[in-house]
């Protein structure tokens, strides 16, 4: 059954859910305190006796204890909830309290109360209470645990969400949860080992010299290929890591050598930019739909690249065409910066 239609088909439908934004990362130098001027001792050196001092109160402007009592028996709990809610929370308390009340200290939705589609968005956007979870682009072992994605790609699987069988039905969203579901069942370090095994994979080492000398490497093309990863993974690879990992990944036909006319279409871009994608995906790291589906009657298997050429393409020109996540963020300068590469 599809995650918006609501109505029992015979072939699941795709999950109605747009690209999301991404989430821009902060930019410019970071500020640092100004020198303290003319100071020829520490600041706290000496005991300031007002911070100890007892202010004088006037004993006759305190309500007595019963008074007290009195007010707070007839406060109404919503008034007592909106006070409580400008007490300062520490975070772990906050933590806690998201948990259990379903809702975080920004506002944000604890992602076990969202619906389906809301969830997937959500996991896309590499989103938590918090806002975005991850803080650097080189996503090792650490920083995939820190995160604590793959918990709530495990939470993902848990509801067995169905999605359509073919490519033709199949939205990003629906691609998404296979990648998700799929990634669920590996450790950090298994990640981790799988990424440095594709930064030295043949076709990386052989395409990336080339792809610098067209200059297609670090262009829009290429950096909407490494959105598309980011989103389909939850962030679990960076679209920075992405494009590294796969120098040409985007472009239509094998390695650098652009199919003549298609790359002139949308339609054939759209269909170029999901399918190597999903098949980076697949060869890589053993997840997600792959090329194609594994069954019909122009079906090659997941795992060829010639397969579902035939219905991504269809469902790019004629079909639901793909709304692709934004790039503007992709390979800013404040990304490197904050993860300590530049």
């Amino acid at each position: 059954m599809s995650l918006v239609s609501g109505t029992p088909t015979p072939v699941p439908q795709a999950l109605n859910v747009s690209a999301p934004p991404a989430i821009k990362p902060p930019s410019g130098p970071e500020k640092t305190a100004a020198p303290l001027a003319n100071a020829s001792e520490p600041p706290v050196a000496k005991a300031n006796p007002k911070a100890f001092s007892t202010p004088a109160v006037d004993q006759d402007s305190v309500p007595a204890n019963a008074e007290i009592h009195h007010k707070i028996e007839k406060a109404s709990p919503n008034k007592i909830l909106e006070n409580a809610s400008t007490i300062p929370i520490p975070k772990g308390l906050a933590q806690v309290m998201a948990i259990i009340s379903g809702r975080g200290p920004t506002g944000g939705v604890a992602l076990s109360s969202l619906s389906d589609k809301d969830l997937v968005h959500s996991l896309m956007r590499s989103e938590d209470v918090h806002g975005n979870r991850f803080i650097k682009i080189n996503r090792n072992a650490a920083e995939i645990e820190r995160s604590g994605i793959l918990s709530d790609f495990k939470a993902l699987a848990a509801r067995n969400i169905a999605v359509p069988e073919s490519e033709f039905d199949r939205s990003l969203a629906d691609d998404a949860v296979l990648v998700m579901t799929d990634f669920a069942k590996m450790t950090p370090q298994e990640i981790h080992t799988l990424k440095e095994n594709a930064y030295k994979h043949p076709e990386a080492v052989r395409d990336l010299p080339l792809a610098i000398e067209r200059g297609y490497y670090g262009c829009n093309q290429h950096k909407q290929y490494g959105a598309i990863v980011e989103a389909l993974t939850g962030g679990v690879i960076s679209a920075e890591e992405a494009m590294a990992m796969n120098p040409t990944g985007g472009i239509p036909g094998p390695g650098a050598d652009e199919v003549p006319l298609v790359a002139r279409f949308d339609s054939g871009l759209r269909h170029a930019m999901r399918h190597d994608a999903t098949g980076f995906l697949i060869t890589r790291f053993n997840v997600g739909p792959g090329y194609g589906s594994e069954e019909g009657l122009v079906s090659l298997g997941k795992h060829n690249p010639l397969s579902g050429q035939v219905f991504g393409l269809l469902r790019e020109a004629i079909g639901e065409p793909s709304t692709l996540p934004n790039f503007d963020y992709v390979a800013q300068s404040g990304r490197y910066q904050q993860s300590g590469l530049a």
